[in-house]
This record gives structure tokens, C-alpha cells and sequence, in this order.
């Protein structure tokens, strides 16, 4: 599966929950037509919606922030997986991740320490990562 598949594939999953969680009917039907009644726009056809719940499509920038509305949820949520709020991207052992706003908090706190303090959490973690904990 070639990674633009992957990405269209887990959106179609999102896509999904959030048809679910808004207590919707997964039907490529349902979700045009709800969509066609309040989008004042060129309107979908019920093959589009179908493949954007496959997978096949992504809808366009102006429908994905639309639908993410529709169903009670962000566009980046619906698109990416994550929350709107600002997300750092970091490389950690040669792979990009995510660091949530909870982690960075974290790192401000840490940072602020005294730089004994910060030897103590880094002596604390690094326990940890040679206990197999981490």
C-alpha cells in the first residue's frame, strides 16, 4: 500500500467514528444528501461520498472543513488524526513524531528547573529506559 493509500485509507476510518459518533447511518446516501442540504457549494454525488468512506478520495480543503463541521469535529482531526491544537513534529530515533501539547508542556516545565533538578528527572528517566519500563 503506497502512503497516499494509507493516508486516504485511515481517513476513511476517522471519517467512519465520526459518522458513528454523531449517531449517523454509515451510508454514502446519508452522508451526501446531509451534506448537499447545507453545503452552499458545488453539491457531492453519493459516488463521492462513498469514496471518500472507502477511501478512495480525499475530499477538496473547502468540503473537508465543512464536513468535519457537520460532524462535530476539526478538519484536523477528521484529515490527520490529531487536535487542532499545535502539535510539534520532532525526530526521535530517525522517525518523525508527534509531540502532544501536553509533552510540550512538560518540556517548558522541565526546562525551567535548576540544572540539578534536571538531573535528577534525567537520572529518574534514564532508570527507567534501563529497567525495560520505557
Amino acid at each position: 500500500m503506497t502512503p497516499a493509500q494509507t493516508e486516504r485509507f485511515q481517513f476513511a476510518e476517522r471519517l467512519a467514528i465520526a459518522v458513528s459518533d454523531k449517531g449517523l447511518k454509515h451510508s454514502p446516501t446519508v452522508i451526501g444528501n446531509l451534506f448537499n442540504l447545507n453545503f452552499h457549494g458545488c453539491s457531492i454525488t453519493t459516488h463521492t461520498a462513498r469514496n471518500w468512506m472507502l477511501g478512495k478520495s480525499l475530499p477538496t480543503q473547502d468540503k473537508m472543513v465543512f464536513l468535519a463541521r457537520l460532524l462535530d469535529t476539526t478538519p484536523e482531526q477528521l484529515r490527520y488524526g490529531r487536535s487542532s491544537e499545535k502539535t510539534l513534529i520532532a525526530e526521535f530515533g530517525g522517525e518523525m513524531s508527534e509531540v502532544a501539547n501536553v509533552d510540550q508542556q512538560f518540556f517548558t516545565r522541565y526546562l525551567a528547573l535548576t540544572e540539578t533538578q534536571r538531573r535528577v528527572v534525567r537520572d529518574v528517566v534514564g532508570e527507567f529506559k534501563t529497567t525495560g519500563v520505557v
